[in-house]
This record gives C-alpha cells, sequence and structure tokens, in this order.
C-alpha cells in the first residue's frame, strides 16, 4: 500500500509540472489531479504492458523514441475516460484540451490563418 501511495504521488506531482509547464494542460484543484493521477495510475498499469509488448519491434527500430508516442496515448486515453467519468476524488472532470485542434507551435486559443492572398 505505501508503493501505491507513493507511485500515486510521483504521478500527481508529474501531472501538477506539466500544468505548469504545457500550456495546453489544465488542473483544476488537489482533487482533480489526484483524480487525473489515480486513472493515468490505473491506465499505465494495466493497459501500459499490453501496448509495449504489441509495439515492441516499433521501439527496438526506433532505438526507445516510441515510448514517447507509447505515453502521449495513454495520456490521451486517461485524457478520454476522464471526460467521460467525472474524477473519483472531485467529482469533477479533468480536463486537458485536445492538441489536435491547435497546430505545433501554437498557443491555445490563438488562431492560425492561411489562404490564398490576393
Amino acid at each position: 500500500m505505501p508503493g501505491f501511495l507513493l507511485r500515486l504521488l510521483v504521478v500527481a506531482l508529474g501531472l501538477w509540472l506539466a500544468s505548469e509547464l504545457v500550456p495546453g494542460i489544465q488542473v483544476h484543484g488537489l482533487g482533480t489531479l489526484l483524480g487525473a493521477a489515480l486513472l493515468l495510475g490505473i491506465v499505465m498499469r494495466w493497459c501500459g504492458p499490453v501496448v509495449l509488448l504489441l509495439t515492441l519491434p516499433f521501439t527496438v527500430l526506433t532505438l526507445g523514441l516510441f515510448l514517447l508516442v507509447i505515453n502521449a496515448a495513454m495520456l490521451g486515453w486517461s485524457r478520454h475516460c476522464s471526460t467521460i467519468s467525472p474524477s473519483p476524488v472531485s467529482g469533477r472532470p479533468c480536463s486537458v484540451p485536445s492538441s489536435s485542434a491547435s497546430p505545433a507551435g501554437s498557443r491555445p486559443g490563438s488562431s492560425v490563418r492561411a489562404g490564398v492572398s490576393k
């Protein structure tokens, strides 16, 4: 049990640091942070090894860089699960905006226009 609590706190610390450093990740309170850490821990514990085993050839081929893609997918899967069900601690859904709406290098909320000038 102490190992689980320590792992939960480390994941919560990582999510909090990500929310401070990455502009697209928002955490609304300590309860939501702990709920998101619990959900991410569950997804990484149960689904992570299966996904790692299935993608082992890609991971070896890319010398481990594909692990970044796997971790991003696990975070996205946790985001999807947290918007479906509320946080078990705070009762509110976690908020991690989708990065597919904004192009790489732009800030969330900024608009990027492309077109032909006349």
